[in-house]
């Protein structure tokens, strides 16, 4: 039902998983406040959905809208975020890029000539951009590849 809502909206399919699973979240948070004083009780929820588009060239801004979205997805599957080990992101290999191409973090053109770090699923990033990434996720914001955590 909500995913149909959704797709008559014009959202994506790709965000659906997302965005229920921001619901159902907040429902849950809701359920929690009230669930002491009202036992039993059936409350309804009503959610209000609006389109919006960013257009956003800060780089903070974007790896935190990133990092947030994995989060979201990442709680959706029963996992939270797991930073990689400190030791795996040092080990990191850096090299230097011959053609223009994009870090995915940030979004901005990789210079012929520009240092990159290179993620060992070969993707390549802004040293900077992936080193805080790897702090608040351990898989690769491209591909999901693992990275070693303190669990593993």
């Amino acid at each position: 039902m909500l995913s149909g809502t959704l797709l008559s909206m014009g959202v994506d399919p790709y965000l659906h998983d997302s965005i229920i699973v921001n619901i159902v979240a907040y429902a849950r948070s809701i359920r929690n406040l009230v669930s002491h004083m009202a036992a039993g009780m059936v409350f309804p929820l009503r959610a209000r959905i609006r389109l919006v588009t960013m257009h956003v060239r800060n780089e903070r801004v974007l790896i935190d809208l990133a990092t947030r979205e994995s989060m979201i997805e990442n709680e959706g599957r029963g996992n939270g975020m797991i930073p990689a080990t400190d030791i795996s992101i040092k080990a990191l290999k850096t090299g230097t890029i011959l053609e223009g191409e994009s870090c995915m973090i940030c979004l901005e053109e990789l210079s012929g000539g520009s240092e990159v770090t290179v993620m060992p699923c070969s993707h390549i990033f802004h040293g900077s951009c992936i080193i805080r990434w790897l702090k608040q996720s351990h898989v690769c914001p491209i591909c999901r590849f693992e990275m070693p955590t303190c669990s593993q």
